[in-house]
């Protein structure tokens, strides 16, 4: 178990943000960010319509550059022990994350 929350960016970022600030991570996924909302509406609108498998390699390539970004901005607030910041960016990794899941499913459908 401990492996799994050390290897995976969220996991790891949520356990010492329990360990640093207490319970102050609330699950209800509220994002004040409207153009972080809407660059992932438009990317999930994208992925939804794709036909060709090299267009979506570069959807997901996008977004795993979004996700290093915000992984990157987390390890920074954690330095500066900014946790409200922390967790506005878990919330941004969860939203990234569903649309790479998206991005997966899209890919096995094409590849049907």
């Amino acid at each position: 178990m401990a492996y799994r929350v050390l290897q995976d960016d969220e996991r790891r970022a949520k356990y010492l943000l329990k360990l640093k600030a207490g319970n102050i991570l609330n699950e209800e996924v509220v994002i004040q960010d409207q153009d972080f909302l809407l660059k992932i509406m438009q990317l999930n609108e994208e992925i939804e319509d794709i036909a060709d498998i090299a267009e979506l390699k570069e959807k997901e390539k996008e977004l795993g550059a979004e996700m290093k970004q915000l992984v990157n901005n987390i390890g920074e607030y954690f330095e500066k022990e900014k946790y409200p910041e922390i967790v506005d960016e878990l919330k941004k990794v969860r939203f990234c994350k569903r649309a790479l899941e998206q991005a997966d499913k899209k890919e096995r459908e094409l590849v049907q």
